[in-house]
């Protein structure tokens, strides 16, 4: 083992030259590296981990046959650029506050129980590294700044070979994935970057023989990972995501540190927008040949019992539907036989232009709280891909009785929300039929509902899964030319499927009748809708009242 640990030291040792580093703390295994640009910390997590993933790693019987030391650097092989990638499959770590002791050695990625020793075991070592970004002051200690125990946290959450980040940090990088994108494990090439500039000029004699080559596809990919919340140690709230060891073997892998820090008074610096302490916004960064290994991570992460998702609309990447079908990283052509059907929709505050700018802030607030509250009591896997500036959601399911269930709950849980004066004024007036039904309060949605197979499924620039194909120009159309304020607009085929499937839950239901009924009769007759918002208008009705 002291011979796959001087290897490990070595790469990272490397790396961190390569990336004006400097080591903080050294305990075991476990490094603390400090930068002073986060773009660096990036590059050299990137760098790190192509170089080990392409590492020829000893195997078992040498490392038991070995007696002998042997030199720091010069056990160290530099890879070839050509090797592939080896699939990661070791996820379990130490803690990064203990050092790493005999009483946990390394083993392969494999458990073997009653090995012989004259078989060969290859060896695949794992680091998980994370990222946290803060200001130092003018003549403060690094010791125990509470960055360094930021970075520890998210490095927790990390399972081995994932790089994450934090929402800081995500800012600072955010703008420069094309020049990360050039890292290998020989460093960042910036004159490769001048290349693909350079061949992307308009000129009428290269786009006649020569075809420009895609410059995003060669960024570094980001994923958003999701947001959660950090429960007070009085109180005990239920874990949504599944314990990690569940889903992965348990494996012991090398547990890795890294904190950027940014002088305060520093005139290249830039003012950061200052997070909830309670709040931890996570995004994975991965190089863009590379990048199909986070499919094998999924949306998995060693995240501790006090930690949970903040709501429905804080999803990661891989919780959208036809995330872990779709390709990611460099990708010649688009998949679209591969790709599941979804439904898309598209929702709108209509007249949104009347609102303020602090009255739209507002509305807004509210529209997500509804979102949010909907998506809580739809079984379905909704994902928030986008929202707009002009209060326009854009949401994907996988499911059609999922995506209607949502969007008729959304029209009551609208009219029950508690909205400022100025979305209760004309055109936004309460309304009332003949028989004294509530029909429309607040701000009004148009929604256009369409299922589809999507031509491509990408990561957009905030790392959240973006969707394009006709499925999403059918939907944003029925919103804009056909649905007026509190309706809902979809195809025949869409409300067929999904009173199909509210049917089948009630063997006595006839879909053809409901589909000729109005929407308000469909909502009292199916299951569905009585506990979508029944329960949440009464507790919204209770609260204004007091």
């Amino acid at each position: 083992s002291s011979k796959v640990l001087s290897i490990h030291n070595s790469i990272l040792r490397k790396a961190r030259w390569n990336n004006f580093g400097s080591t903080q703390e050294m305990e075991g295994d476990s490094f603390t590296m400090v930068f002073y640009d986060a773009k660096d910390a990036v590059a050299f997590c990137l760098q790190a981990q192509q170089m080990l993933s392409m590492q020829q790693w000893p195997i078992h019987k040498e490392i038991n046959s070995e007696e002998q030391s042997t030199p720091l650097m010069s056990s160290y092989v530099n890879p070839v650029s050509d090797l592939p990638l080896k699939k990661s499959r070791s996820i379990s770590s130490l803690s990064i506050l203990q050092p790493l002791s005999s009483s946990h050695p390394l083993t392969s990625t494999t458990k073997h129980h009653g090995v012989d020793q004259d078989k060969n075991v290859n060896i695949d070592v794992q680091v998980r590294m994370g990222l946290a970004s803060g200001f130092l002051c003018p003549g403060e200690s690094l010791h125990a700044h509470p960055t360094i125990e930021f970075a520890k946290e998210v490095s927790d959450a990390a399972v081995g070979g994932q790089i994450l980040m934090e929402g800081s940090t995500f800012d600072a990088i955010k703008d420069v994935l094309g020049e990360l994108g050039t890292v290998d494990a020989q460093g960042m090439h910036l004159d490769r970057l001048r290349m693909r500039r350079v061949f992307s000029w308009p000129a009428f004699f290269l786009c006649r023989f020569i075809a420009p080559p895609s410059a995003a596809s060669e960024d570094a990919v980001v994923l958003d990972m999701g947001t959660y919340t950090k429960s007070r140690p009085d109180q005990e709230q239920k874990q949504t995501r599944p314990a990690p060891n569940s889903s992965f073997p348990a494996r012991s892998s090398r547990s890795f540190l890294l904190t950027p820090l940014s002088p305060k008074l520093s005139l290249t610096g830039y003012a950061q927008k200052s997070a909830s302490p309670e709040e931890l916004h996570l995004y994975q960064v991965l190089s863009a040949a590379g990048a199909e290994r986070a499919k094998g991570w999924g949306s998995n992460l060693r995240l501790k019992s006090r930690l949970s998702l903040k709501d429905s609309l804080s999803k990661g990447y891989f919780d959208a539907p036809g995330t872990l079908a779709a390709p990611l990283g460099i990708s010649k052509s688009p998949a679209d036989a591969s790709l599941p059907l979804v439904t898309t929709v598209f929702a709108s505050v209509e007249q949104a232009r009347v609102f303020s700018s602090k009255d739209m802030r507002q509305v807004e607030r509210g529209l997500l709280a509804c979102a949010s509250k909907c998506l809580d009591q739809v079984q379905g896997d909704g994902y928030l891909c986008r929202v707009f500036g002009n209060l326009k959601l854009m949401l994907c399911f996988s499911k059609p009785e999922a995506a209607l269930a949502w969007s008729c709950a959304m029209q009551e849980c609208m009219m029950a929300q508690a909205w400022p004066r100025a979305a209760l004024k004309e055109p936004f007036k309460e309304k009332r039929d003949q028989h004294g039904n509530l029909i429309f309060r607040g701000p009004r949605l148009r929604i256009g509902i369409s299922q589809g197979r999507p031509k491509s499924i990408q990561p957009d620039h905030l790392g959240r899964a973006d969707y394009h194909g006709d499925c999403v120009n059918s939907a944003a159309r029925f919103m804009e030319g056909a649905a007026q304020g509190g309706m809902i607009v979809c195809e025949q085929d869409v409300a067929m499927r999904a009173a199909e499937a509210w049917a089948a839950t009630q063997p006595s239901a006839q879909p053809e009748q409901a589909i000729g009924t109005p929407l308000h009769t469909v909502q009292s007759n199916w299951s569905p809708f009585q506990s979508l918002s029944s329960s949440y208008l009464q507790v919204q009705q209770q609260k204004q009242q007091k």
